[in-house]
C-alpha cells in the first residue's frame, strides 16, 4: 500500500508543478500585453508631448507678439492719455486766464494753432539736436577711423624703421665690400701689369738665350774647324752661315717692308686730311677708327682658333661675330651719317668712342696665350646700341639686312658648332641616348641648311654694292638668339667633372634640353626672310659718293680752265 502510495503522490506534485507554470505563463503573457500596452501609451504620450510642445512654442511665440502689441498699444494709450491730460491743463488754463470763464472757439483755434507751432519749432529742434547727434557720432567715428589709421602707419613707420636700419646696415656691408673689391681690382690690374712685364722679360730673356746658344754653336763650329774637322762639319758651318745670311736679308726686306708700309700709312692719312674737305673730316675720322676697331675683332676671331674647344671659346667667338656685324652696321651708319641730324652723329660718336675705349681696354687685359684674360663683356651692349642706331638712323635697307643675315649666321654657327661638339663629346657612344643623338643630328643638319640660306642672302647684297634692297627685313633680336642658352647647357655639363653614364643620360634627357623646340624658333624666323631678295637703285648717297662727286666736278672745272689759262699765256708770249 505504500509503495502503490508513493508514484501516486509524484504525479499529483508534477500536475501541480504543470498547473503552477501554467499560471507563470499566462500570467507572463500578461504582463507582455500589458508592456506591449505601455509602450504603446509611452509612444503616444511621447507623440503629444512633441506635439504639446511645439503647440507650447507657438503659444509662447503667440504670447510674445500678443505682449508686443499690448506694449505698442499701452505705448498708444500712454501719449494718447498724455495728449489728453494736455488738452485738459490748457482748457483750464485758458478758462481760468479767461474773464468771461468760458472759451470761445475761435479762441481754441488760435491756442491750437499756437501749440502746432509750438510742436513745429520743437520737432526741428529734436531734429536739429538729432543731426548734431549724427554729426558728432560721425565726427567721433572718423576721429576713430583716423586714430586706427594712424596706428597703422605707426606700424608701418616703425617697420619702415626697422627694414631702413637692416638696409643701411646692408649698405655699409656692400661699401665696405665694394672697397675691398675695389683693392682687389687695383691689386689684380698691378699684378696683370707685372706680370705682362715678366712675360716680356722671360720672351726677351728667352730670345737672348737663344741667341747665345746660336752665338756658342757658331764659336764651336768655328773652333771645330780651325782644329781640322772632317768636311761634313765645314759644310754644315757654310749652310749655317747661309741660313743665318738669309734670315738677315728677310729681316731686312721685312723692316724696309714695314718702313714702307708706315710712311704710306702716314702719308695716306695726311692725304685724307688734305683731301677731304672739313665738313667731312670728323665723319670720314669715324669711318677709320671703325674699320680699325673691325681688324683688331678680325685679329681676335683668327686668334680664337689657337684655344681648345669650349664653352668659353664658343662665348667669345659668338661676341667677337656679333662685335664684328655692329661695327659693320656702324660704318654704313657713319656713311650716310652726313643725311641726318647733328644730335644723330654725337649720338655715333659716343658710340664709337666707348667702342674703342673698351677694345682698347681688353687688348690691354689680354694675354694672347689665355682666353681667360679676354674680356668681352660689353658686346651685348654695343649690340644693343647698334640696333637702336639701326632703327632711327637714315641708312641703306641693304646694310640692315646684312647686318641681319650676319647676327643670324652667327648665331647659328655658334649653335651647330655647339650641337656637334656635345655631339661627339658626350652622346655619342651612349646607347640610351640614341633619340638624342639623332635630334642632334636634325638640329645640326637644319642649322646648316638655315645658315646656307642666310649666307646666300649676304651674298646676294654683297655682290650688288651699287643697289639697294627694295624693303626693310625685320631684324633678329639677341633675345631670340639660341647659342647663349646653348652655351649655357654646355657650361652646366663641363662644370660637372667626372659625370657618368647614367648622370649624362639624366641631363639630356631632361625637358630642356629640347632641340626641336629650340629649331622651331629658328625656323619661324628664317621663314620671314625672302629666299630672292629684290633690289633697286640706292636712294640715299653715301659719303664716298658725295666726295667722288666733288671730285669730278673739280676735275671738270680744272679741265675747263686750263685751256684758258693756255690761250692767255700764248697770246702773252705772242705778244712779247
Amino acid at each position: 500500500m505504500a509503495a502503490t502510495t508513493g508514484p501516486y503522490k509524484t504525479r499529483d506534485t508534477l500536475s501541480v508543478r504543470i498547473q503552477e507554470t501554467m499560471n507563470f505563463k499566462r500570467k507572463l503573457n500578461k504582463k507582455g500585453s500589458a508592456q506591449d500596452e505601455l509602450e504603446g501609451s509611452l509612444e503616444q504620450a511621447t507623440v503629444e508631448l512633441e506635439y504639446l510642445r511645439t503647440h507650447n512654442t507657438e503659444l509662447a511665440q503667440l504670447l510674445e507678439s500678443l505682449r508686443e502689441k499690448y506694449d505698442i498699444l499701452s505705448t498708444d494709450y500712454s501719449i494718447v492719455n498724455e495728449e489728453l491730460e494736455i488738452y485738459k491743463e490748457l482748457e483750464r488754463a485758458v478758462s481760468s486766464l479767461s474773464p468771461q470763464g468760458s472759451v470761445s472757439v475761435e479762441d481754441f483755434q488760435t491756442l491750437l494753432q499756437h501749440n502746432k507751432k509750438l510742436e513745429l519749432a520743437l520737432s526741428s529742434l529734436r531734429k536739429v539736436c538729432e543731426d548734431a547727434q549724427e554729426s558728432k557720432a560721425k565726427t567721433i567715428e572718423l576721429l576713430n577711423t583716423k586714430t586706427s589709421e594712424f596706428a597703422d602707419l605707426k606700424e608701418s613707420y616703425e617697420a619702415l624703421n626697422q627694414r631702413l636700419e637692416a638696409s643701411e646696415l646692408v649698405i655699409g656691408q656692400l661699401q665696405e665690400e665694394l672697397e675691398i673689391s675695389a683693392d682687389l681690382r687695383l691689386i689684380i690690374e698691378y699684378l696683370t701689369s707685372e706680370n705682362e712685364q715678366l712675360q716680356a722679360k722671360v720672351s726677351e730673356l728667352t730670345q737672348s738665350s737663344t741667341n747665345r746658344a746660336l752665338f756658342e754653336e757658331s764659336k764651336d763650329l768655328k773652333r771645330k774647324l780651325a782644329e781640322g774637322q772632317s768636311p761634313n762639319d765645314t759644310r754644315q758651318y757654310e749652310e749655317l752661315i747661309l741660313e743665318t745670311k738669309k734670315l738677315r736679308v728677310a729681316h731686312s726686306q721685312t723692316s724696309l717692308s714695314n718702313g714702307i708700309l708706315s710712311d704710306s700709312v702716314k702719308k695716306l692719312s695726311t692725304l685724307t686730311e688734305r683731301l677731304v674737305p672739313e665738313e667731312f673730316k670728323s665723319q670720314i675720322k669715324l669711318i677709320k677708327l671703325l674699320k680699325k676697331s673691325h681688324a683688331v675683332v678680325s685679329s681676335l676671331l683668327l686668334q680664337m682658333q689657337n684655344f681648345p674647344i669650349s664653352s668659353l671659346k664658343f662665348e667669345a667667338c659668338l661676341s667677337l661675330l656679333g662685335l664684328a656685324s655692329s661695327i659693320e652696321l656702324l660704318e654704313c651708319a657713319a656713311e650716310f651719317v652726313h643725311l641726318n641730324e647733328q644730335q644723330d652723329h654725337e649720338t655715333l660718336e659716343q658710340a664709337v668712342s666707348e667702342l674703342e675705349s673698351n677694345l682698347e681696354k681688353a687688348m690691354t687685359r689680354y694675354i694672347p696665350t689665355d682666353i681667360f684674360t679676354l674680356d668681352l663683356s660689353f658686346a651685348v651692349k654695343l649690340i644693343q646700341i647698334t640696333d637702336e642706331i639701326a632703327d632711327a638712323f637714315t641708312t641703306a635697307n641693304s646694310a640692315h639686312a646684312k647686318y641681319t643675315y650676319s647676327m643670324f649666321e652667327a648665331d647659328l654657327s655658334i649653335s651647330v658648332d655647339v650641337a656637334k661638339h656635345i655631339s661627339s663629346t658626350y652622346t655619342r657612344d651612349i646607347t640610351a641616348l640614341a633619340s638624342v643623338n639623332k635630334e642632334l643630328a636634325e638640329f645640326v643638319s637644319c642649322g646648316e641648311a638655315l645658315r646656307a640660306k642666310a649666307m646666300s642672302g649676304k651674298k646676294q647684297i654683297i655682290e650688288r654694292p651699287d643697289e639697294d634692297l627694295k624693303c626693310h627685313i625685320i631684324s633678329y633680336p639677341r633675345s631670340s638668339f639660341i647659342s647663349p642658352v646653348l652655351i649655357g647647357d654646355l657650361k652646366k655639363i663641363e662644370s660637372e667633372v667626372g659625370l657618368e653614364e647614367d648622370e649624362l643620360v639624366e641631363i639630356f634627357s631632361a625637358p630642356s634640353f629640347s632641340w626641336q623646340d629650340r629649331m622651331r624658333l629658328v625656323k619661324d624666323y628664317s621663314a620671314e626672310l625672302p629666299a630672292r631678295p629684290e633690289f633697286e637703285t640706292q636712294s640715299h648717297k653715301s659719303v664716298y659718293h658725295v666726295l667722288s662727286s666733288m671730285t669730278r666736278e673739280q676735275i671738270q672745272e680744272t679741265a675747263t680752265t686750263n685751256p684758258m689759262m693756255e690761250a692767255q699765256i700764248m697770246e702773252k708770249t705772242q705778244k712779247d
